[in-house]
């Protein structure tokens, strides 16, 4: 379920809360992002997306830009709005950023109106709400100890969720594509995938990583 129920009180019944559910999914539209699609912030004005299946990436700074990009991971069920709600003028999360969808990824649109519209109904849907975005935040805290991780342990960590998506053991990923993922040098990544494969866990062709032994490299995942 994209909604997960709260403690209700008495003044709102079961019945008012599921029919308040079912109206905001019959609200949804959805889509395909094709891998090594985008979309720009600006396109998600006043709307929630929900990352429904896939790895998408979330950059803060456009393509070609001269200081570094920030991105990271969006799970499955993960709302990103552009527009932040109750909170007077909307104020925007990623105001110069985009989605990246490292593989193809569907996800659900739905509108901050219709979200209004559905609280104005059922007010206890605002602490459903913000219990999600409540999951953003601690996902954005494992994401900052992740970064502390050691080099070989994020690659391994960034390798073992490409698998986990495609569920295939060739990726066709360049050292080009990891970096701006591991926000860090090409160069970097070369040299940190050679410690993988000098470590049995990858092998490396042109454009293609195999992973030849998977244990190996989730035990490489968790070092520090």
């Amino acid at each position: 379920m994209l909604l997960q129920q709260p403690q209700l009180t008495e003044a709102w019944s079961q019945r008012e809360l599921e029919h308040a559910c079912a109206w905001l999914c019959s609200r949804l539209s959805y889509g395909v992002l094709p891998a090594d699609s985008v979309i720009w912030a600006e396109e998600l004005a006043g709307e929630f997306i929900i990352i429904l299946e896939g790895i998408v990436a979330l950059h803060k700074t456009r393509p070609g830009d001269l200081h570094s990009s920030f991105s990271r991971w969006l799970r499955p069920h993960l709302l990103v709005a552009k527009n932040a709600l109750w909170s007077g003028e909307p104020r925007a999360l990623f105001p110069d950023g985009y989605l990246e969808a490292i593989t193809s990824s569907r996800y659900a649109l739905l509108n901050t109106a219709d979200i209004e519209a559905a609280i104005d109904q059922v007010p206890v849907l605002r602490e459903i709400l913000c219990g999600l975005m409540a999951n953003a935040a601690q996902f954005s805290i494992h994401d900052l100890s992740f970064r502390q991780r050691s080099q070989p342990a994020r690659m391994a960590r960034l390798l073992l969720d490409l698998w986990d998506s495609s569920r295939g053991h060739c990726l066709p990923y360049s050292h080009r594509k990891l970096a701006p993922l591991m926000d860090t040098q090409r160069e970097t990544v070369t040299v940190t995938l050679h410690v993988l494969r000098d470590a049995g866990a990858i092998s490396l062709q042109r454009r293609r990583i195999e992973i030849v032994d998977l244990d190996k490299l989730h035990q490489l995942a968790e070092e520090a």
